[in-house]
């Protein structure tokens, strides 16, 4: 009976070990083969996240590139702006009454040097209001001598030439300025009133 105990104390404890080596190899050898996969994905997955990061820093190039470009140019493009709403203001005003030719012939030059620095949009408004022009004139001409009213081809041109105007003045709308800037330019302006007093 004691060779029989002990019999079965060795049989559970050679079934004990064996159920621990069997799930410590098996863990051991999915985790060996595990690892073995990662090392041979690991080339593979550099490779995508070098890409990645190659793309961005050429994304961020591209945009720095662009708005460096874009700064560079804005007092020329606000001057092109502010000139292009003075011709427009000038057009306007010889629509009526005046030699539209001339005006639109003035417009055409400066468009010729300078519309590059206007935004997409204001471009082609200013371009399509020197266009229409002469219409509206020849229109307004036929009106007078046949004694007729607008006519909706008319109104039409005539709308068009008139939102060239908004355009022009959105296009280079700043934003307005926030609190903490008004009250930094009134200390700025009210220091300066201050010196100017002392030194007068």
């Amino acid at each position: 009976m004691v060779a029989t105990a002990i019999t079965l104390i060795v049989l559970n404890l050679i079934g004990m070990a064996y159920l621990v080596l069997r799930s410590f190899g098996t863990g051991y050898g999915t985790k060996k083969g595990g690892n073995a996969a990662d090392r041979e994905d690991l080339p593979e997955l550099t490779r995508i996240v070098e890409d990645i990061k190659h793309q961005n820093a050429q994304l961020l190039e591209s945009l720095k590139s662009h708005n460096q470009l874009r700064v560079a140019a804005i007092d020329k493009r606000l001057q092109a702006h502010q000139e292009a709403f003075t011709l427009w203001r000038k057009l306007v005003g010889v629509l009526w009454n005046g030699d539209v030719n001339s005006v639109v012939e003035e417009c055409q030059r400066w468009w010729d040097e300078n519309c590059l620095y206007l935004e997409p949009e204001a471009r082609n408004a200013f371009s399509i209001a020197y266009f229409l022009a002469p219409s509206v004139r020849q229109d307004v001409g036929g009106m007078r001598n046949h004694g007729t009213g607008h006519t909706p081809t008319m109104e039409a041109r005539h709308q068009e030439i008139m939102r060239a105007g908004d355009v022009l003045v959105q296009a280079v709308q700043l934003p307005g300025l926030t609190q903490a800037e008004e009250r930094s330019m009134k200390q700025t302006n009210e220091l300066k009133a201050g010196e100017g007093a002392e030194n007068g």
